[in-house]
């Protein structure tokens, strides 16, 4: 039963992952997570979890770790109602992607000018006109329309995939959900 959470939500965080660290220059190396399962059916209902990234490629430095590294900590759950917002961090400063992250509607840039002192760029994105013919489930579904516009682009341009997310990444994103589920099947409290 591990995935329902993990496969429904936490795809939309291993997407975000992968824009920190692309597929096409770094390899997840280590996917570990803790969970709150369902008393009666052993569902994930909420899942905390820790990537770590090396970049592929990269020849070893003396005294340094081997590879370029970085991690992501992601959470998601049934159980609250929780931001839904994504921050990337970094040690000039963040971006962080609106309410809710896998359709955000804004993006805000804070970079770093001093210690105590920060600059903050909005980048607003409009969601499309509704036009009121479809009954939307979740929150920012009609966002999706700008996925299925490049996806479109991409096939009358006679492409496979879109430049904005291809294949290596859809691989990648279900690599890490496919690790974390085996992680959390491994690690599964077992009750008696």
């Amino acid at each position: 039963k591990i995935g329902r959470m993990t496969l429904d939500i936490g795809i939309y965080l291993a997407e975000k992952a992968l824009l920190a660290y692309p597929a096409t220059t770094f390899d997840c190396t280590d996917a570990t997570a803790a969970a709150v399962y369902g008393v009666d059916d052993g569902v994930d209902l909420s899942v905390s979890a820790s990537l770590r990234f090396a970049k592929k490629h990269e020849t070893p430095v003396a005294g340094a770790e081997a590879r370029t590294t970085g991690v992501a900590s992601l959470f998601w759950t049934g159980l609250a109602d929780t931001p839904e917002a994504a921050v990337f961090v970094g040690d000039k400063g963040s971006i962080t992607f609106d309410k809710a992250h896998h359709t955000p509607t804004a993006v805000v840039l804070r970079e770093r000018i001093t210690r105590t002192e920060t600059r903050e760029t909005r980048f607003d994105f409009p969601p499309p006109e509704d036009d009121g013919q479809h009954a939307w489930f979740y929150p920012g579904s009609i966002c999706l329309q700008y996925e299925a516009l490049a996806v479109e682009k991409a096939v009358r341009a006679g492409q496979i995939q879109a430049d904005e997310w291809n294949f290596a990444d859809c691989i990648a994103a279900h690599s890490i959900l496919h690790d974390l589920k085996d992680y959390l099947d491994e690690h599964q409290p077992r009750h008696s």
